[in-house]
């Protein structure tokens, strides 16, 4: 076989163990992308290149190929020595960054804007848009509904598989809530539009900012449907209800934290804007992600869970799941750690990414 030959034979053997790897539990090797078997194949070349002649050419190859190995093979806390590296850089600049805010919310998303939108027949939606390319609409499932969670994701999937009503992402969000006998549980699914993924379907309802917001509040009035046919009520929420369901799904104090409006502090571990810490943590096991859903911790204030699908041009449709916990800062004897350990299930914690994961929490697709 020609070294062309072998190579590409072993580039097919990679693409192929990455699939079947897709999905796998994290553990402290898998599961192993294309990118890091990529820097496996070059360290494995470089050190046959020095022909194992005893040299100190040879043994600084050598040397260096185990060290970038083992930084970017051997997980702990779900990534590995590279990828905390790189959360590291890119935490320490936001480190003590305290910017007020109009809202807790725009703590997180600074370029958030909420628009009214109305259609012919007087359907009434909220649109939320984030650095202007992204269009959310959001539908509230009835609070006297008590849907399972796999049947939201269900529908969700097939609003992601829709081609008449395009959209680029979405996500459900449960909040809940300790409560005597059974824990309050509120339901959010969001639709995210991107002109740039289906650019015809904001074309076909005039173009331009207004077509995308007809384009996402057409798709969310489908969902709409799809819940009522499922025996499940639910409504597209309009430009008021979104900016007071966003600060309820977000547990943060309503008052002002500092002069000038809200302000919001990330730690490594944390996250807050008031009194509480939250703190956000991902399943080890992507097959816990659905069963994740739903669940509340007796000794947290809230217990927020979050399924997100977003479609990729490589990855095709991608799934992720996230926790966020909120605990007061007074009760030092329970921290979102503890609390999560109550869950069931095992977790990773997203240090050094808390702000963004709690992001990932909303309802904002």
């Amino acid at each position: 076989m020609t070294a062309v030959g072998h190579r590409q034979r072993l580039g097919s053997v990679a693409r192929t163990a990455v699939r079947r790897l897709s999905g796998t539990r994290i553990g402290w090797l898998l599961p192993i992308g294309a990118g890091r078997v990529a820097i496996w194949q070059v360290c494995v070349l470089a050190v046959l290149a020095t022909g194992f002649r005893i040299t100190p050419v040879t043994v600084t190859v050598m040397a260096v190929a185990v060290l970038l190995v083992a930084a970017t093979s051997v997980r702990f806390g779900g990534l590995c020595g590279v990828e905390w590296a790189l959360v590291l850089a890119r935490f320490l600049p936001r480190k003590g960054r305290t910017a007020p805010a109009p809202t807790p919310v725009h703590t997180l998303a600074r370029t958030l804007r909420v628009h009214p939108h109305e259609d012919r027949v007087g359907n009434r939606a909220g649109i939320a848009t984030i650095d202007g390319t992204d269009h959310i609409a959001v539908v509230r499932v009835a609070p006297s509904a008590h849907p399972a969670p796999s049947m939201l994701v269900s529908l969700l999937h097939r609003a992601m598989a829709r081609e008449d009503y395009p959209v680029s992402g979405a996500r459900l969000v449960v909040w809940a809530v300790p409560a005597s006998p059974w824990p309050v549980r509120l339901h959010w699914l969001a639709l995210r539009y991107r002109a740039a993924d289906a650019p015809w379907a904001a074309l076909a309802r005039g173009g331009g900012d207004e077509g995308c917001r007809k384009a996402v509040a057409s798709a969310a009035q489908r969902l709409v449907s799809d819940l009522a046919g499922a025996g499940c009520a639910a409504s597209v929420l309009d430009a008021s209800e979104l900016g007071q369901e966003l600060l309820a799904a977000l547990g943060a104090s309503p008052d002002p934290t500092g002069p000038g409006g809200f302000r919001a502090v990330e730690t490594w571990r944390h996250w807050s804007s008031g009194p509480v810490h939250q703190a956000c943590f991902t399943p080890r096991t992507p097959d816990d992600a659905v069963a994740l859903l739903g669940r509340c911790v007796p000794d947290a204030l809230f217990t927020c869970t979050a399924y997100s699908m977003t479609r990729t041009v490589h990855e095709g449709l991608r799934t992720t799941s996230t926790v966020r916990l909120g605990v007061p800062k007074d009760r030092f004897w329970c921290t979102p750690e503890r609390a999560a350990s109550r869950l069931g299930v095992g977790l990773l914690s997203s240090n050094g990414r808390q702000a963004a994961e709690v992001l990932a929490t909303l309802p904002l697709a």
